[in-house]
């Protein structure tokens, strides 16, 4: 993995593969409502990387449900981890 890394900084790819992502990232099935919400922007540290819908974690004991998390299944490892900003 650190050479595939290296070989993005030596020719200059990683602007592509944001533009790749946030393009990806577009599709109508893939919304990031809760995030969008005024009272949870704030828990949001970048205005553009939020949790889908699908994937978010939802807190259990707080007053506002909400956490800029995800959750990830591997299946092939059979573990979830959450993924956090």
């Amino acid at each position: 993995m650190e050479a595939e890394f290296d070989d993005y900084d030596k020719h200059n790819k990683w602007q592509h593969i944001y533009q790749k992502i946030r393009y990806q990232s577009s599709d109508d099935n893939l919304t990031n409502k809760e995030s969008r919400k005024s009272e949870n922007k704030p828990f949001n540290r970048y205005k553009d990387v939020t949790p889908y819908d699908w994937s978010r974690i939802i807190l259990r004991r707080s007053d506002n449900n909400y956490i800029n998390a995800s959750l990830i299944k591997v299946d092939s490892a059979q573990r979830q981890y959450i993924l956090t900003q």
